[in-house]
């Protein structure tokens, strides 16, 4: 049989090399000794005294398959044990939270929610803005346009981002679109013309606006043209793959327009025409060199041909030329502007009055390769005409006054409304002012116009002066 094996108890378990070991009958009072040997603690006058139990005595081991030793118990800390933290109890009633009032609501500034608007977070996508000059550029392309139009188109999307605060075309809705319109029917008619409204905001225009009860505001033909250009935009975003609202239709928010097309600009009388060129600047004694020169030349030629304000501005100084023995003006693109249409384009014969006033020998004086008259454009994206507006409106309204419907454009009223009771033909007519004249046979099939019948058509337009 082998001899026992003697196996020491666990570290854990050994006394420490420097322990003292009291006897049970020498320790002090209040030591306890758990069984199986832990260490215990002793409080003696609040302090704790860690005892050593006494040391095991060897155990004689068979050779067998010895269990595992378990662990000993950690308790928690001692001193947790004894000395927990304090729990505080405050037993004081606690105050009432003071009382404010509700502030009353401020009412809402329309400035402030459209630059809040402004502000926000637009989602990405295609800028509005951004798509303008490749639908002008192809629409100028093709002679869709002219230079007029595509300001205009510009124009009006500057304006529906600023009076709405949407810059994508994805983020367009119908909301937005009737908001616009109803921000332009607030719009005094010549809003921005003067230099000190160039920039303005426009929520301070409609607001000044809306305080004047003198004030003219837009038109409903106005509205529905910024409709027309927005519908456009639409077509065309859809065309480039942009992904836009199907629920957009700016022809459901169109404004009836009161009256016939034809009493929306009215004509000048001829007592209309000859009381305004009774005006200072457009007497035949004004000085040539002054700058009202261009306003005497654009007024009477628009007056005794019925050209557009814009085709007569963007003259060249070679536009003026003589066919069959007849001064003529070409009517045509330049450099300097393009035109309405494709059928604005024409031969329109000089009237005996402009002749006799000396527009010929004018437009000999004129730099070759250089615009027939001295403007200038007032600002980027502005057109030449716009560099007489002033001078022309303070004529008008000096003479026959302002509203009633009548401007500028009434000129060509004048000689359209002239030549039809003169019982001028349709087809002659269309010619000299660029219309269609409203069938395939005689849009399609006319061939190049009788400069002598042009001529005689002319002269039948009044004279400006009695």
């Amino acid at each position: 049989m082998p001899e026992p094996q003697v196996r020491q108890p666990p570290s854990a378990l050994r006394p420490a090399a420097a322990r003292t070991i009291v006897p049970p009958e020498e320790r002090p009072e209040g030591q306890q000794v758990r069984e199986g040997g832990t260490i215990a603690p002793v409080i003696i006058h609040n302090h704790i005294v860690m005892s050593a139990p006494p040391a095991p005595a060897p155990v004689a081991l068979l050779p067998q398959t010895l269990p595992p030793v378990a662990e000993p118990r950690r308790d928690p800390p001692v001193v947790q044990r004894l000395h927990p933290a304090p729990v505080v109890i405050d037993l004081t009633e606690p105050e009432p939270d003071a009382i404010i009032p509700a502030a009353e609501p401020k009412p809402k500034d329309p400035k402030a929610e459209r630059a809040a608007k402004a502000a926000e977070v637009v989602p990405e996508g295609t800028e509005i803005l951004s798509i303008v000059p490749r639908i002008n550029a192809e629409d100028m392309k093709r002679g869709k346009v002219n230079d007029g139009s595509a300001r205009d188109l510009e124009r009006t999307l500057q304006l529906f981002v600023e009076m709405t605060g949407v810059g994508m075309v994805e983020a367009m809705t119908q909301a937005h679109l009737s908001e616009f319109v109803d921000l332009c029917a607030m719009l005094p008619k010549n809003y921005r013309k003067s230099e000190a409204e160039r920039n303005k905001p426009i929520g301070d225009i409609i607001e000044a606006a809306q305080e004047d009860p003198h004030v003219t505001f837009i038109s409903a033909a106005t509205i529905n043209k910024s409709l027309t250009n927005i519908t456009k935009l639409i077509k065309k975003a859809r065309s480039y793959g942009i992904s836009v609202s199907g629920t957009l239709d700016p022809g459901l928010l169109r404004i009836s327009e009161k009256g016939a097309a034809k009493d929306q600009r009215k004509a000048f009388t001829l007592d209309d025409i000859r009381s305004i060129f009774g005006h200072a600047s457009l007497t035949p004694g004004v000085n040539r060199a002054r700058p009202e020169a261009a306003l005497f030349w654009v007024a009477h030629i628009a007056a005794l041909t019925g050209a557009r304000r814009e085709e007569i501005c963007g003259l060249a100084a070679e536009d003026l030329e003589v066919r069959d023995g007849i001064h003529v003006l070409f009517i045509r693109p330049n450099r300097y502007r393009r035109l309405k249409t494709e059928q604005s384009e024409r031969v329109v014969p000089l009237h005996r009055d402009l002749i006799a006033l000396g527009f010929v020998g004018y437009a000999a004086k004129r730099e070759p390769g250089g615009m027939m008259f001295d403007l200038r454009k007032k600002a980027k994206g502005a057109s030449y005409g716009d560099s007489i507006d002033y001078r022309w409106r303070q004529a008008q309204s000096e003479t026959v006054g302002t509203g009633q419907r009548k401007s500028f454009h009434s000129f060509r009223h004048s000689a359209i409304d002239a030549l039809i009771k003169a019982k001028v033909g349709k087809q002659t007519r269309a010619q000299l002012f660029g219309h269609l004249v409203g069938d395939i046979e005689g849009d399609r099939y006319v061939g190049e116009p009788d400069l002598r019948e042009l001529c005689d058509a002319i002269e039948l337009l009044p004279s400006v002066r009695a």
